[in-house]
């Protein structure tokens, strides 16, 4: 039986979460709050809400993820993960006005048409270049294998758990796949060259799902859908939306019976509802209930810190370990990040860690918006700004967010983009803006 009082406290904090994102200086309407959309849009309704209200259900405490969660802590995680929302989108509301306010939002700068073919060919290059090295360090790709009948959870963690080359070359190869999708959704009208589009298609999708995952290929597909309303300044329906959710199930469906995760269909549909609506969170009620706080996990949040030492602590994979054990598919455990804070730092940093959060992402995008207009328009920035959102999620903890680690590595990429783009535009450049005289001039004058 529902609990009418957590549904209308979930929907309470959900309204407050869309209107905070919506009147940010990236947001326009409720349906389009901008790069915020993977949030207030997706994560919070989605993957978080439903989990508190699901666990008033009966029966629902009696499942395996919850057997050994004592009962103080399972009250204390629900309304921790409310205080986080509410304290997470407070800040981020208050955030971006005092930073409008101390220095306004930069003027659109669109680009033609060459500049867009120039952005968008530096993109398909280095996503070659980067599966290429890829390629060079995997034996079987997870992605061909999925189709050839193999254990994709074996050859995934063989593909990347226990990856031979460089760390940083599966993040680079995921976000050139993200920023490939984003680049086609905010160049859809000015740039019409069909094959350079197929191709950047092609390669951003098979940069996001060689692993075998599910969920970056649609979660990219449906920022594009995001970013391509916002860009052209169109109205999203409820009915859009509800069928892009209808669409984002059934493929997610499909792919995990193509992974053979279960032998049915029912068990299927099951494996799915308890992975998208509680399996999102449930490593929060472990690390409140189970995991003892411990300040070595600081040190993942030092960017840079893999470059120092090989054997840096991770808490995702450690609140795996502890919740698991080591089985041959496990990896790491997404948890909100009010988890990894209080794991780190116990309730001082949980309490803490929603102000932290929201301050960092918020001045990231600023940041980058800012940046990314002046050197390679508008259209590049739009493209960042949904670009960061998509690798700075509440469900994948707290690392990247008090040092600006995932600024830097998303701001990496991206400069890696920028900087050859700047490098081949500057003559062209140069040379238009000098104003034409005599015969050269149009018949209008100078201009």
């Amino acid at each position: 039986m529902i609990d009418v009082p957590a549904l209308l406290l979930a929907l309470a904090v959900f309204a407050f979460a869309v209107y905070a994102t919506s009147h940010t200086s990236f947001g326009r309407r409720p349906t389009d709050p901008g790069p915020f959309w993977v949030q207030s849009l997706l994560e919070v309704p989605v993957f978080i809400l439903p989990s508190l209200v699901i666990t008033s259900f009966e029966g629902v405490r009696d499942l395996w993820i919850f057997s050994n969660v004592e009962d103080a802590a399972f009250d204390a995680t629900i309304w921790a993960v409310y205080y986080g929302l509410v304290a997470y989108f407070a800040t981020v509301l208050v955030a971006d006005r005092l930073l409008c306010r101390a220095k306004p939002a930069p003027a659109p700068d669109p680009r033609p048409a060459a500049d867009l073919a120039r952005l968008t060919g530096l993109v398909l290059a280095w996503q070659c270049l980067s599966l290429a090295a890829l390629l060079a360090f995997v034996r079987e790709v997870p992605l061909v294998g999925m189709f050839m009948g193999a254990d994709v959870g074996i050859l995934r963690k063989a593909a990347t758990t226990e990856f031979g080359g460089p760390a940083a070359l599966l993040s680079l190869v995921r976000i050139y796949g993200l920023m490939g999708v984003f680049l086609l959704a905010a160049t859809r009208r000015s740039l019409r060259h069909r094959m350079l589009r197929a191709m950047l298609w092609t390669t951003s999708l098979v940069c996001l799902s060689w692993s075998g995952e599910k969920s970056p290929a649609v979660l990219a597909v449906l920022g594009y859908w995001f970013l391509r309303m916002h860009h052209e300044r169109r109205r999203m329906s409820l009915r859009q939306i509800l069928l892009l959710a209808t669409f984002a199930t059934l493929v997610s469906l499909g792919i995990l019976a193509l992974q053979q995760y279960a032998s049915d269909d029912a068990s299927i549909v099951a494996f799915f509802a308890i992975r998208t609506f509680l399996g999102q969170i449930s490593g929060l009620f472990q690390t409140i209930s189970n995991f003892t706080p411990d300040p070595k996990y600081l040190l993942s949040w030092v960017p840079f810190g893999g470059a120092f030492s090989h054997d840096l602590p991770v808490f995702a994979r450690d609140l795996m370990l502890m919740t698991e054990g080591d089985t041959d598919t496990s990896g790491t455990m997404n948890t909100l990040f009010l988890g990894e804070a209080y794991g780190a730092g116990g309730w001082p940093m949980l309490v803490a860690s929603p102000f932290v959060v929201a301050l960092s992402i918020v001045i990231s995008l600023h940041l980058l918006r800012r940046w990314l207009t002046r050197q390679a328009g508008s259209e590049f920035a739009i493209c960042g700004s949904y670009l960061f959102l998509m690798n700075s999620w509440l469900t994948s903890g707290m690392a990247g967010f008090p040092a600006f680690r995932s600024l830097i590595v998303v701001g990496f990429a991206l400069a890696t983009v920028v900087v050859p783009y700047r490098l081949l535009r500057a003559p062209g450049r140069a040379v238009r803006a000098a104003p034409l005289r005599g015969r050269a001039a149009p018949s209008g004058g100078v201009r």
